[in-house]
């Protein structure tokens, strides 16, 4: 269930509204990242993704910093280099590891997790902040948690057109196994209540990923999002060099109108994202 990002799939998989969205979200990623950014520090922006006015780069440097990018899309790689952005390629890295007073990963560890080299390339994420400096990783929550501590047991949604929309995301998601049926060959579909019912991890995968509109589909149907907050957490149980150091979830209520599009709600039902601050102590 990997995904090569290149030159040639790079642009035609990214929607315009994936491209506004990430846009909107300068704020939040600011927010994680700007309590770190100190006169001098060397910060590594890691899956930087385009450019865009008054983006990562520019706040970095305005406050002091110095920054640098990385992305695995020769796209970004052209993009970044044609800004005037320091562009570091893996090869890089590996001669740079260990330089970095912040590293920072919004929306990209989801992606890392979901490919075969997962654990190689957390190690080599790992190695890239000097002692002292931090790992900051902000990225889909998961459904580990619930309003009133409840599990959703169900979807309800808007109208026969927007069940016909989620289905279709259902059925790519379940073709990359991303949700999960156990044993049916269909999620439990309620044509006169327009719900639908499946497992808490199931709901929140179709939730979030439809919310994206089907020009997003090809290329957000691969990534599964649940998995990153607990697969990071997991892993760094064995990374001794690291220590968490702070950690919040975000609720980015402009999410509510792209729920409300397709479904019946008047909350958001989970965060939205999760940041997890790590401090390299040696």
């Amino acid at each position: 269930m990997t995904r090569e990002k290149t030159m040639d799939n790079y642009l035609d998989s990214t929607s315009p509204e994936y491209v506004r969205r990430m846009a909107a979200s300068l704020g939040a990623k600011w927010a994680a990242l700007e309590p770190y950014v100190t006169p001098g520090a060397r910060v590594l922006d890691y899956g930087c993704g385009t450019p865009v006015d008054g983006g990562i780069r520019e706040r970095v440097e305005a406050a002091g910093g110095v920054y640098e990018c990385h992305d695995i899309s020769a796209t970004v790689e052209t993009a970044m280099r044609d800004a005037g952005a320091a562009f570091r390629t893996k090869e890089d890295l590996q001669e740079l590891a260990g330089g970095y007073d912040v590293v920072f990963l919004s929306s990209v560890m989801h992606e890392i997790l979901a490919g075969e080299s997962w654990f190689e390339d957390l190690e080599f994420i790992r190695d890239l902040a000097a002692p002292g400096g931090v790992l900051i990783v902000r990225d889909w929550a998961g459904p580990n948690y619930q309003i009133d501590n409840e599990d959703p047991k169900s979807l309800k949604v808007v109208s026969e057109d927007a069940m016909r929309e989620v289905l279709t995301w259902i059925g790519a998601l379940a073709i990359n196994k991303i949700v999960h049926f156990k044993g049916r060959c269909t999620h439990p579909v309620n044509w006169d209540t327009l719900e639908i019912e499946a497992d808490p991890t199931s709901l929140y995968e179709i939730a979030f990923h439809s919310v994206w509109g089907l020009d997003s589909l090809p290329r957000e149907s691969t990534e599964p999002y649940s998995q990153a907050y607990s697969m990071l957490t997991t892993a760094i149980r064995w990374w001794r060099e690291y220590e968490p150091e702070r950690g919040y979830d975000e609720w980015d209520e402009t999410y509510l109108e792209h729920f409300q599009r397709l479904y019946d709600i008047n909350r958001l039902p989970w965060p939205t994202k999760t940041v997890l601050v790590l401090r390299r102590n040696k």
